[in-house]
């Protein structure tokens, strides 16, 4: 355990910090969310309901969840977009 301690510190790892990060990011993430969803209205074919939210280039492809990456999509729109990226 001593070994990896050392290593950890070495390279500034800082599990508070970290999860302080992670805290922030998940209060800026649902903030977005839910001003997009405030809109109901979907970007592609403007359907007025419920809308789920797409990552305009995925997360597992290095694609963030920063406001310009994300997108209100109604539920038929969301499956084809993943379906096109492959996704799905």
């Amino acid at each position: 355990m001593g070994r990896i301690y050392k290593l950890l510190k070495e390279f500034k790892y800082n599990p508070a910090k970290q999860q302080q990060r992670q805290r922030k990011n998940r209060d800026i993430n649902k903030i977005l969310y839910e001003k997009l969803k405030a809109k109901k209205k979907c970007a592609k074919c403007n359907k007025k309901g419920m809308v789920e939210i797409h990552h305009i280039v995925p997360v597992s492809h290095g694609g963030s969840n920063e406001e310009e990456n994300l997108i209100a999509l109604c539920k038929k729109c969301h499956l084809k977009a993943d379906e096109e990226l492959g996704v799905r």
